[in-house]
């Protein structure tokens, strides 16, 4: 595999980053592996960085959802299901 630091290198260390500070209650430790590609080299390509940038993003939506009152824990549970299944 090959690692140049390039604009896709560095979304990866953010993302990564996002990962790994985002709180207990947003994305437990076993569930962080869920957003990680399957096989490592997938990393080096922009779909799979798009991919896990995108669910961060969902997720973090639904638990600000959820905080303000718009949806319930319930259903907060359903949509954290739905952004963490590889479908």
């Amino acid at each position: 595999m090959k690692m140049i630091m390039d604009e896709s290198s560095s979304d990866l260390t953010r993302l990564l980053g996002e990962l790994r500070v985002m709180t207990p209650e947003v994305l437990g430790c076993s569930e962080r592996r869920l957003i990680l590609p399957r096989k490592l080299g997938d990393l080096e390509r922009p779909e799979c960085l798009q991919d896990m940038k995108d669910r961060i993003q969902k997720l973090k939506l639904a638990k600000d959802m959820l905080d303000t009152g718009l949806i319930i824990q319930a259903e907060y549970d359903s949509k954290k299901a739905e952004i963490l299944s590889r479908g």
